[in-house]
């Protein structure tokens, strides 16, 4: 399994997921380039097989901007502290159960179809997660947005399944499709966050090139940077530099 830069400082799952496109501000580079990476970033197996009974959006309704990730222009990435928070168990933990989603077959035929299925809902994911960001803009900015790929996602929210044992303990099933459970939950946090109260804490880092998004729970509500560990520390070098004319 290689190695990636996964940063979990948001405080939201939609927050952190936005932030799976890192350094907004600047170049940017895309973190969810293959659907192992998508299956990695919900904590779930990488060779979990995906539904192919989801069909590609068409094409023509696919924005460059969803098949080659976010503009370089576009305004606007690891451990995190203690204001950061870990993975969402709202998120995975509906999907943490796998071993019952997809429906993957052990021909060459099948193969190729999880394949394709996977690159479409990976170009799903990414859909979501942009116009994720595009609304929080908007939101913030003041402005009306366009929300219906957002609202789509959130319909397609899977209830939680309980039993009961024979021993009459309760017993929680995994959603058929873990991977689409995932991110409904995180479509309908994107919901709760841009239109409820919290939207007041959201703020974009400080730094000139990243561009992450974060809740700024702090007392005073003057955090400035994703990370003190990152983006901060670079930002106290670097004044550091200039005052001793080193820059």
């Amino acid at each position: 399994m290689r190695a990636r830069d996964w940063v979990w400082d948001g405080g939201r799952p939609s927050l952190d997921f936005v932030n799976t496109y890192r350094d907004r501000k600047g170049e940017g580079w895309e973190l969810l380039r293959e659907p192992a990476d998508l299956l990695a970033w919900l904590g779930l197996p990488e060779d979990l097989p995906l539904d192919t009974g989801t069909p590609a959006p068409p094409e023509s309704t696919l924005p460059s901007s969803i098949l080659e990730g976010p503009a370089a222009t576009e305004p606007f990435a690891g451990t995190s502290e203690t204001h950061g928070s870990s993975r969402s168990e709202s998120v995975t933990g509906r999907a943490s159960g796998a071993g019952e989603g997809g429906s993957g077959g052990p021909n060459g035929s099948s193969a190729v179809e999880g394949v394709v299925a996977g690159m479409a809902l990976l170009v799903e994911a990414r859909e979501l997660r942009e116009a994720i960001c595009r609304c929080l803009d908007a939101a913030m900015a003041g402005e009306r947005g366009f929300p219906e790929p957002i609202n789509r996602w959130a319909a397609r929210r899977q209830p939680s399944l309980v039993r009961l044992s024979s021993d009459l303990s309760v017993v929680r099933l995994p959603p058929r499709d873990p991977v689409v459970a995932a991110l409904a939950e995180i479509a309908c946090d994107a919901i709760e966050l841009i239109g409820g109260p919290d939207l007041r804490q959201v703020r974009v880092c400080a730094s000139p090139s990243c561009g992450l998004r974060f809740a700024d729970r702090s007392n005073a509500g003057s955090r400035q940077w994703c990370s003190m560990k990152r983006c901060g520390n670079r930002e106290k070098v670097r004044l550091h530099r200039a005052r001793r004319g080193e820059l």
